[in-house]
């Protein structure tokens, strides 16, 4: 009696510990580990077109792609920091995201002034942006150091650069504080550039 009791107890204590384990997670392996994550290394732009920003303000449309474009530059700017040995790209990044942030502050307390309120309407139609996107989608400049970086960096300034450029290019408005502010970025698109092309022409 007291050994078929005994047998009882080892079988509940057995499906017991069978029942808790946790289930073994599928393609768990020694090339995959179970806690695994896959991670996407690539750039991700903060560059996110708006559904029918067509139907918003013109003035409104150039406010919010202009502020989406500077704010990619900001970010994607400070990399250089720790990415690049180079003296040149160190500054031309600086004086891009310090310039950029004047601005964006700029376009950001018009667009609360004109615009409280208003829904989100950035531009993705215009060519010039959609490859900055594709650039930046299909780039891995985030995981790149030295002349690699360099070269990504370079492209992306172009590219950057050409975009806020047709942004403004598109502009025609009958509001002083707008007109300004494409004035200011034509011509801080000029002094970028002329920079880019220094640096080129060093290389």
């Amino acid at each position: 009696m007291i050994f078929c009791k005994s047998v009882f107890v080892f079988v509940i204590a057995f499906l017991f510990a069978v029942c808790e384990r946790p289930p073994a997670p599928r393609n768990a392996g020694p090339d995959r580990p179970a806690n695994s994550l896959s991670i996407n290394k690539k750039a991700k732009t903060v560059i996110i077109p708006t559904p029918n920003a067509a139907s918003a303000p013109a003035d409104l449309r150039f406010l919010d792609t202009e502020a989406a474009l500077f704010r990619q530059v900001i970010e994607t700017s400070m990399l250089a920091e720790t990415r690049t040995q180079k003296s040149a790209i160190k500054s031309l990044a600086r004086q891009m995201a310090e310039e950029s942030r004047t601005l964006l502050d700029k376009i950001s307390n018009t667009r609360s002034a004109i615009y409280p309120g208003q829904p989100v309407a950035i531009n993705g139609e215009i060519p010039e942006v959609e490859k900055l996107i594709q650039l930046i989608e299909n780039s891995n400049i985030e995981g790149l150091k030295a002349s690699e970086f360099d070269i990504a960096f370079t492209e992306f300034s172009k590219s950057a650069l050409a975009a806020i450029n047709a942004a403004a290019g598109v502009t025609v408005s009958s509001e002083v504080r707008i007109d300004e502010i494409a004035a200011d970025i034509r011509s801080w698109h000029s002094r970028v550039s002329k920079k880019i092309a220094e640096n080129t022409t060093r290389e």
